[in-house]
């Protein structure tokens, strides 16, 4: 190929200037074999996609040199806090100290200060514990330090924030200032994150404000809108944030923090929720998953799982399975957004390396993934649970509920075949949990949750089920019974028998037991539940004594409901005005109109009917909005639709519909079929809710459409009356209960019910007798539980005195005498005088001997300056403080400027030269001077702490 040279010989000449200029060996010389083998165009071809692959490994291997270089970066600058390089460090100060002792002691508090502002609290130990090595007159400065650290860890703020700012504002040593510029900024940030964390807000701005507020970078902005974000009702826009920590790694942490903070904006959805999206960006800005480890840690908790999340997903991004977990299980733990507390669970069965921790991991993910309705994402992780352990029974019956949750909003096939599962991986649960009770701590818990969903899933097949519908729902009456006498202090259960009881139209014993699972769990939606039963029974002043002042729009729509009930329709007209029908709620949406209509404003009633009629048609598959359909239609004039839908009603046996049919018969002049479906329409009454519907909206609504009186009333109201009174008798749960339909239900279910449910009852009565005469009855799954509650298991736990109201005096080992003079204005010394919130603190942090018990008091005999130590009415100790002057050793004189050391005087006191043996005058708080000495607060602490060595210690 006369001009053009072959490809191999291309690629030769390309492998042979990488390796001699490059030093590069990129596998091309395996690769001439092959391209020399085609024929030239497909060797030209076969050689480009041969390079085009090397250039995505030499991509993917600059990436790892990039991260590799970060690291080793990272590592040069912290080595010498780590166990690694410590050997090194410690030769070099201790080296120093020994030949020039100044430069020496500035080097290890330049290391100190820079340790804790970057928050290495091992290495801060590491510096203490060289003590003996720095100069002489250094042991003050050395306890002052280890007490820091170690409040730092407690988070004690008056302890440990007066070295941390003398830090930040930087020490004069010799002649230099300790620590350096950027380190001092990170003390500030310290400083901050630890005020905010002690919830010191007022603290943290203080020390924003003399950091340089909101002009001290981004990182400083970053904490002053976490500040505001803090205040209440602050609401700042998310954008902003994000903006405010763009381009440094720490400013967007901190933003992520309150973005994933504000709970409000939690989404179950990792992809668009905003806090972990701020978390992913801030974490993926730092150089290095080094540093973005330690900014973390940095920031002092708390950290939301949102950050420990994307730090984990780096970490497995690079390979680095440890701290992945780590993260992962910090993430679990700490997550606010259970989403979260799901993405890490799942993440950590992923990586678990056995069998039981990987099951664990999976069933709390699905715990948290039905909690945020994330129904997909849990079903998986319980369906590869079970796949490995099928009788896993925790699995199982999570399964059942989140399977609950989806037949909720499917289609009728699908919520079929899904209420199907439910029965197939429940039905068996009694069985097994016999099977594993030895290893089980909550086996009842489990029975009871596995009935919990067997009568949910009974009462919604039942709908489907037209030819066994009432069996259906006493099956499902009867597992709800075993529910509520397996679990009876737990509102849930008590919630899911007023449910089943609805079903079957049993409404005085749903009444019973939402009003048990309102007084057991007094949340918004039980209390709501207990109202809604209260009004199925006709106790409607009840029911708004216990509603009270609504809160919720559903609240407000179910008072507007009983307005109408007690015949105020002008009054329910003005809670529709100011809280509309709830969007899904067609009985309210119908209460609307009624109300309207009989309030006088029949445009109004008739066009939100045609608004209604319209929402109506896509939902007509559903026949629990037929009788809604049939209003609608009356009210509209479609006469055509009443008829379709009521005739379908009485079809299925439902009656809802006969009363709009029978106002329609009387527009047709067919008076006696008129009067027969009014009494159909009543003698079909199954509640007292129906006959006060009857009294206060439907006779009037007759009234108005029946102008001229056409259809004869006597027969309708002899139905009522005979309806009212045989619902009077069934007031009573047990009379109801024995009067309900059971016609065409199993014999072995309707009589288990039966003697489930008159010991239920009885313990809803805490009736013990009727409960101990039904024992014998149960079968041998309930009867041990209920057997518990005849022994006390149901009675409130003994009232303790809580640990703050106890006043029994402890005894106090030491006593502690100062001068009155030196508490000046304090009211309560306990909470503002600096000898109790920070000296005798600090001294306990870092007394090398257990201290006892002290008690502070006043003595004018120690004016202006004496203090006295007694332990049993002996005095161990008395003596005079240096006031106005600060003690310490005479070699730390060497360390200090000429003119502070020309000032130094002997403490003549034996006591006290153990102390520091010369006094000087007071210097500034934060000079080196301040740092190395005592002050007479803290000498007189330190001296309680050497009288506490001989006391024993009282337990």
């Amino acid at each position: 190929m006369t001009g053009i040279p072959e490809p191999d010989e291309l690629v030769a000449q390309l492998d042979g200037r990488l390796r001699q200029k490059r030093r590069i060996d990129l596998g091309l010389s395996a690769a001439l074999p092959e391209i020399t083998a085609h024929a030239p165009a497909a060797g030209f071809q076969h050689a480009h996609q041969v390079l085009l692959q090397r250039a995505a490994d030499l991509q993917g291997a600059i990436a790892d040199l990039s991260a590799a270089m970060a690291r080793i970066r990272d590592g040069e600058r912290v080595v010498r806090f780590t166990e690694l390089g410590w050997p090194e460090r410690r030769a070099e100060l201790t080296a120093e100290c020994a030949d020039r002792p100044l430069d020496g002691i500035a080097d290890w508090l330049d290391d100190w200060f820079c340790a804790v502002a970057a928050y290495r609290l091992d290495a801060c130990a590491r510096l203490t514990g060289i003590a003996s090595s720095l100069p002489a007159g250094t042991g003050i400065l050395v306890r002052r330090c280890t007490a820091t650290w170690a409040a730092l860890t407690v988070r004690h703020w008056e302890v440990a924030a007066p070295l941390l700012e003398a830090g930040a504002r930087g020490v004069p040593v010799g002649d230099r200032i300790v620590p350096d510029m950027e380190v001092r900024q990170d003390l500030w940030m310290l400083l901050v994150r630890f005020a905010l964390n002690a919830g010191r807000t007022e603290e943290a701005r203080r020390v924003l404000e003399e950091a340089g507020g909101a002009g001290a970078g981004p990182v400083f902005r970053a904490l002053s809108h976490r500040l505001e974000a803090l205040r209440p009702g602050a609401d700042p826009p998310r954008a902003d944030l994000m903006r405010i920590g763009a381009g440094s790694a720490p400013a967007m942490l901190e933003m992520a923090r309150v973005l994933a903070m504000s709970a409000a904006d939690a989404s179950p959805d990792l992809n668009v929720d905003m806090g972990m999206s701020a978390a992913r960006s801030a974490v993926s800005a730092a150089r290095s998953l080094d540093d973005a480890e330690r900014e973390i840690v940095r920031m002092l908790d708390p950290v939301p799982g949102e950050i420990h999340l994307a730090l984990a997903e780096r970490a497995l991004g690079e390979e680095q399975r440890e701290l992945a977990e780590r993260s992962l299980r910090s993430a679990a733990d700490t997550g606010q957004n259970r989403a979260v507390q799901a993405e890490a669970h799942d993440r950590l069965a992923d990586l678990a390396g056995d069998t039981g921790t990987e099951h664990r991991e999976l069933l709390a993910a699905a715990s948290a993934w039905s909690d945020v309705q994330h129904t997909g994402r849990a079903l998986a992780a319980l369906r590869r649970l079970l796949a490995a352990d099928p009788d896993h029974i925790e699995a199982r019956c999570l399964l059942g509920g989140c399977l609950l949750q989806l037949a909720w909003s499917a289609n009728e096939t699908e919520a079929q075949a899904a209420l199907d599962e439910v029965l197939a991986v429940t039905t068996d649960i009694p069985a097994l949990v016999e099977a594993q009770r030895p290893r089980l701590t909550n086996a009842d818990w489990l029975l009871a949750w596995g009935y919990f969903n067997e009568s949910y899933v009974r009462a919604r097949l039942s709908r489907y089920a037209h030819e066994s519908e009432k069996d259906q729902q006493w099956r499902a009456l009867a597992a709800a019974f075993r529910a509520v006498a397996l679990q009876p202090a737990n509102g849930s259960m008590w919630v899911s028998l007023a449910d089943a009881a609805y079903e079957l139209g049993l409404w005085s014993m749903a009444e019973l037991a939402s009003e048990a699972a309102a007084r057991i769990a007094p949340t918004r939606d039980n209390v709501a539940e207990h109202i809604r039963a209260l009004i199925n029974v006709g106790e409607f002043e009840r029911a708004l004594d216990v509603l009270s002042e609504p809160r919720t729009e559903f609240e407000w729509n179910m008072k507007a409901h009983l307005m109408l009930r007690l015949g105020r329709p002008a009054g329910a007209v003005g809670i529709f005005a100011g809280h509309p029908p709830e969007a899904h709620a067609a009985w309210a949406k119908i209460s609307h109109i009624l109300a309207l209509l009989l309030a006088g404003s029949r445009p109004e009633a008739i066009a939100a009917a045609k608004d209604v009629d319209t929402w109506l048609r896509t939902r007509l598959a559903d026949r629990s909005n037929w009788s809604s359909a049939t209003r609608v239609g009356l009210l509209t004039g479609d006469h055509e639709r009443v008829e379709l839908y009521a005739g379908k009603m009485r079809q299925a046996g439902m009656h809802e519909g006969d009363f709009d049919l029978a106002v329609v018969r009387v527009a047709q002049d067919r008076l006696p079929e008129a009067e027969e479906l009014l009494v159909s329409y009543i003698d079909a009454f199954t509640s007292l809710d129906s006959v006060a519907s009857w009294d206060k909206i439907e006779r009037p609504l007759l009234d108005l459409l029946d102008t001229g009186g056409r259809v004869d009333r006597t027969r309708p109201l002899q139905a009522l009356d005979a309806v009212r009174a045989r619902l009077q008798e069934r007031r009573d749960p047990a009379a109801e209960f024995r009067a309900a339909d059971g016609d065409g239900v199993d014999p072995d279910i309707r009589t288990a019910a039966g003697k489930l449910g008159r010991v239920v009852m009885a313990m809803a009565a805490d009736d013990r007798t009727a409960v101990e005469q039904g024992v014998a009855d149960l079968d041998d799954v309930v009867s041990p539980a209920v057997r518990t509650w005849l022994e006390g298991g149901h009675q409130e736990p003994e009232q303790t005195l809580p640990a703050e109201f106890d006043q029994t005096p402890q005894p106090a080992e030491l006593l502690l005498l100062l001068p009155l003079s030196w508490f000046p204005g304090a009211e309560d010394p306990n909470v503002s005088h600096p000898l109790f919130l920070r000296h005798l603190p600090e001294m306990r942090l870092s007394a090398r001997t257990e201290i006892p018990g002290l008690r502070v008091t006043t003595d004018t005999g120690l004016e202006p300056a004496g203090y006295r130590i007694v332990h049993a009415d002996v005095i161990r100790e008395e003596g005079v403080l240096p006031a106005g002057r600060r003690l310490l050793p005479a070699a730390a004189c060497d360390l200090l400027p000429a003119e502070i050391s020309a000032e130094a005087e002997p403490e003549k006191q034996p006591a006290l030269q153990e102390l520091g043996d010369c006094t000087i005058p007071e210097p500034g708080p934060d000079s080196f001077a301040a740092l190395l000495s005592l002050n007479p607060l803290e000498a007189v602490s330190r001296r309680v702490e050497a009288a506490a060595r001989g006391v024993p210690i009282t337990r």
